[in-house]
């Protein structure tokens, strides 16, 4: 009986499967909004992977396999990467290397269509975005794989991953306008002098 019910929730053609895996998609969204409003790595990481936790079972229950595989290992990496400088363990570029070794095998695992490449690739340069330190950098790199989550998602059907990836890419342009670009031009304007509600 509980294979059948796991077979029947995994089931992508089911009118009420999809209509949960959406309503699931959309408590992600709300993490993904929450994520890159911040200017702290620390919480920007924390609803990152909160929002990845529940976009697992959201392309899981889409028959989305490559994307579900690609945000277990995501979720497990963010919340990793919060104790970056808090551990001895995590200062070394091994651990970004592991992850991304993780999610190449992951993918292969889970490879469904040449489409697979694109959360794949996607990850890997999040993976390198959400290593820096400087908010700045990460806002930059990660800036790069979203666009492919978008397309990833639009043909997938994922209408939450599709709203999650327009409003994080506006999201991550407002903040590279707001924490980045303003403060270098105002900097440019008065050299030596920082304004404080802009700096990192």
């Amino acid at each position: 009986m509980f294979i059948n019910i796991i077979i029947q929730l995994t089931n992508n053609t089911n009118p009420t499967n999809n209509l949960i895996a959406q309503g699931i998609g959309m408590f992600g969204l709300i993490f993904a909004i929450f994520s890159f409003q911040n200017n702290k790595r620390n919480r920007i990481l924390f609803f990152l992977g909160m929002a990845q936790m529940f976009f697992i079972f959201h392309f899981a229950l889409l028959g989305v396999w490559t994307a579900a595989a690609m945000n277990i290992v995501g979720s497990t990496r963010t919340f990793f990467f919060i104790f970056k400088g808090r551990r001895k363990w995590m200062d070394g570029n091994i651990v970004m290397c592991i992850f991304i070794c993780l999610f190449l095998i992951a993918g292969f695992l889970s490879w469904q269509n040449w489409l697979s490449i694109l959360p794949i690739v996607a990850m890997i340069i999040e993976t390198v975005g959400l290593w820096q330190k400087n908010t700045g950098r990460i806002r930059f790199i990660v800036f790069v794989p979203h666009p492919m989550w978008l397309v990833y998602n639009f043909i997938h059907g994922s209408y939450p991953g599709v709203l999650a990836e327009i409003f994080i890419v506006t999201s991550l342009i407002t903040g590279i306008i707001r924490f980045d670009i303003l403060p270098w031009i105002r900097e440019r304007k008065n050299p030596g002098k920082k304004d404080q509600d802009f700096s990192n």
